[in-house]
């Protein structure tokens, strides 16, 4: 199964984003692609087949806006054999 969340800038200026934390590994893989060049993201989720549980974590991800020093994404799911 694979989810796809957009992150974009909402101000005039650049957006960095840059992966701090993340919660789930070994049970979930993400990537993140630029759509438009530091305005817009994609952070895709792709779950990694495992024994039959329910799962719950986050991806924190850091950014260059004081405003927003940081955003965090929660990953709910379940394994199912």
């Amino acid at each position: 199964m694979t989810g796809e969340v957009e992150i974009s800038a909402g101000l005039d200026k650049s957006l960095i984003l840059t992966p701090e934390q993340f919660t789930l590994s070994g049970k979930v893989t993400y990537y993140i692609s630029e759509i438009e060049k530091e305005r817009r993201y994609k952070v895709t989720f792709q779950n990694v087949s495992g024994k039959r549980e329910n799962y719950r974590g986050f991806l924190k991800l850091k950014t260059n806006f004081p405003e927003k020093s940081e955003v965090t994404l929660w990953i709910i799911g379940r394994f199912e054999n």
